[in-house]
This record gives structure tokens, C-alpha cells and sequence, in this order.
């Protein structure tokens, strides 16, 4: 909904832009719904999300 805004609102359509593309970021990186299937251990999806947070930081 929101990018679909931001592509009419040409104002704010920079800082628009940007607020999505952190929450596609956010739920991509989300923890995983813990589940009987779960191929990766919420441990070591922290321990990657610590680690690519920290390679985007540098």
C-alpha cells in the first residue's frame, strides 16, 4: 500500500522509498516462526542476522 502511494506522492516520495525498502528489509530478516520444519536453528539465524547487520554497518 505504501509504495503504492509513494510512486503518486512526489513530495515525500524519497523518504517514502526509503521507509519500505527498511521494512522489506525488516521482514526479511524477521526471526522465522518457530516451527517442527525449522531448518535452521533460531540461534544460528541470530548469529547470521548479527553478522550480516554488521557487514551492512561497515
Amino acid at each position: 500500500m505504501v509504495k503504492g502511494i509513494a510512486t503518486h506522492a512526489e513530495a515525500v516520495r524519497p523518504e517514502l522509498a526509503e521507509v519500505v525498502e527498511r521494512v522489506e528489509n525488516y521482514v526479511t530478516t524477521a526471526p522465522p516462526d518457530p516451527g517442527l520444519n525449522m531448518k535452521v536453528s533460531l540461534l544460528e539465524h541470530r548469529a547470521r542476522l548479527v553478522g550480516a547487520m554488521t557487514h551492512a554497518a561497515a
